[in-house]
């Protein structure tokens, strides 16, 4: 990529304003999209407390903040957020139905070639793309909280992702200081099966 993608983000959420200050803090013009309009104030104030943390930790100049946090817009409307937008990530909660009707909504919006995507920790990526218009635009990227700090993401396609649109994803990540982790459409993909075999591993112990 030449110049970073345009990126929407649905979800004024924790997980959405962290994922949309990690792709701005990567130089990414991004979108965050709520359909409740005084949730996006808090969406920027959390952010902005995310890159203050940044810099309290010497992981940040305070000379950009202003650039930085300029990349990010808030939009309570949805054709305006995903308009012209490269990449669309939904942040909302872990409910599939939610996130495909999110999904739907935006790519009536979106353009064509845009490439979709979801950050969620365990539902399937081939049962939620089997819902949308353009299923082989679509690709998980898992993001682990916190969003902005943590630099592993799993990409994770689905049965019907184009190779282009996992490529699209991974140089993205790449691109806004990410290390992708390909994984396959199983339960809980990276983080979630980590976190199971800790927690195994810390109850066998306890038990001896």
């Amino acid at each position: 990529m030449k110049t970073l993608p345009v990126c929407a983000v649905l979800g004024p959420g924790t997980m959405g304003s962290d994922i949309a200050l990690s792709l701005a803090l990567g130089g990414a013009t991004v979108r965050i999209w709520g359909r409740m309009e005084d949730a996006l104030p808090v969406a920027m104030e959390r952010a902005g407390a995310g890159f203050d943390f940044l810099v309290a930790q010497g992981l940040a100049d305070v000379g950009d903040r202003e650039r930085v946090l300029a990349r990010m817009s808030p939009d309570s409307d949805m054709a305006s957020a995903v308009e012209g937008a490269d990449f669309v990530i939904e942040a909302a909660t872990e409910d599939i139905a939610i996130k495909q009707n999110l999904l739907q909504r935006a790519e009536k919006h979106a353009p064509d070639d845009a490439v979709t995507s979801s950050t969620t920790s365990a539902l399937s990526a081939t049962e939620i793309q089997s819902a949308l218009a353009r299923p082989k635009q679509f690709c998980v990227a898992h993001y682990a909280q916190p969003a902005h700090l943590i630099e592993l993401v799993a990409v994770v396609p689905g049965a019907q992702t184009r190779d282009a649109a996992t490529r699209f994803v991974t140089r993205l990540l790449e691109e806004t200081t990410k290390t992708p982790v390909l994984c396959p459409d199983i339960p809980g993909f990276l983080w979630a099966r980590i976190q199971h075999a800790v927690l195994r591993e810390f109850s066998s112990l306890v038990g001896k």
